[in-house]
């Protein structure tokens, strides 16, 4: 159990809450065609920080940072694209890591 579990929401940091694992879907592609059934899994690293990963390699490894806003988590001042729209159910990620491929997935 995610320690964001035990306290109370407001207490969590947003890299907390968006760690996990996301199916969707690659709806751009800059260089190719759009891909159904990509995974991409978002790892805590620090406080504020995730790296991000996944089985379609042109959305690379990246490492950045995330503040919560409202209820939404997004991504603080990196080149990264990241919003995670926690009303939704299950929660829906935005994610376009370096402008040229755009995916977009949910929680499971």
């Amino acid at each position: 159990m995610r320690r964001c579990a035990v306290v109370a929401e407001f207490d969590c940091f947003g890299a907390e809450l968006a760690a996990s694992v996301y199916y969707g879907d690659v709806i751009s592609d800059g260089k190719g065609g759009s891909m159904s059934d990509v995974t991409v899994t978002v790892t805590h690293v620090g406080p504020r920080k995730v790296r991000i990963t996944s089985d379609y390699p042109r959305l690379g490894v990246v490492e950045i940072e995330l503040d919560r806003v409202g209820n939404t988590i997004q991504g603080a001042g990196a080149s990264a694209l990241f919003l995670l729209e926690l009303e939704k159910n299950p929660p829906r990620m935005n994610y376009n890591p370096n402008g040229e491929v755009a995916y977009v997935g949910q929680r499971r």
